[in-house]
């Protein structure tokens, strides 16, 4: 788990949250030049996608300076660097990673995680107090745990995601074979960002719009984007 800040640098400050705590810092990575999103795909980097979410995302941010972003998903190049150049802080978990781990010791995982195990994995993963974080970029995370693992995920993340917070996931809505792509997700700017299939998993579940509005129950807006290729974009207000 890494932390990022940039200092000297931030949107105006209209509304503040003050932060609970503050972590070690780490020296900010340098921004690397800007991607031309006309340009064709290249296989290195992925496809570029302009996106409501993340564009709402920003959005939400925008008013503010110094507030706390989690990223759940694999470390990323540019995602660290637009953060930081928006005066944000960044923190990084790759929890599928520590899922994958935990479900390799376990002496049954035909059944999935049993809850105990799940809660434990994810209060020991994302060991933030309540309230820590503004926002919360999931991506296609979710999908691939089990249902116990993402269910205590959901409910863990609501308690440290302050009042107002906001959650972007991905989620791939139809599934042509028995497997789904685990995407690398790569913010590039306030509205697009760079995706590429970096493995591909087993598809456990699909998950029509009705079932999506009903995994997040403790969250008290949601917002869906569908997006090119089935993928569905899923914002939720804490």
């Amino acid at each position: 788990m890494f932390i990022v800040e940039e200092k000297g640098r931030g949107a105006r400050p209209v509304r503040r949250w003050l932060s609970q705590r503050k972590p070690a810092l780490v020296t900010s990575p340098a921004a690397p030049g800007p991607r031309d999103t006309n340009a064709p795909p290249v296989d290195a980097l992925g496809i570029c996608r302009k996106s409501h979410g993340i564009r709402c995302f920003f959005d939400r941010l925008s008013d503010s300076a110094r507030l706390k972003i989690l990223d759940l998903g694999m470390l990323s190049e540019t995602t660290p660097a637009l953060a930081c150049s928006l005066g944000h802080r960044i923190y990084n978990a790759s929890l599928l990673h520590s899922f994958d781990t935990a479900r390799d010791a376990e002496p049954d995982t035909e059944k999935g995680m049993e809850r105990r195990a799940a809660r434990d994995l994810v209060r020991k993963h994302l060991d933030f107090p309540p309230d820590t974080f503004h926002g919360v970029l999931a991506w296609d995370v979710l999908q691939h745990l089990d249902e116990a693992a993402m269910l205590s995920t959901i409910t863990h993340l609501a308690r440290i995601l302050r009042p107002g917070g906001m959650m972007l996931c991905l989620f791939h809505r139809k599934c042509a074979g028995p497997t789904i792509p685990v995407l690398n997700c790569d913010v590039d700017s306030t509205s697009t960002f760079w995706v590429r299939e970096a493995a591909h998993r087993e598809s456990t579940r699909e998950f029509s719009l009705r079932e999506l509005e009903l995994l997040f129950p403790q969250f008290q807006a949601k917002y869906f984007y569908l997006m090119q290729d089935s993928l569905q974009e899923v914002l939720v207000i804490n």
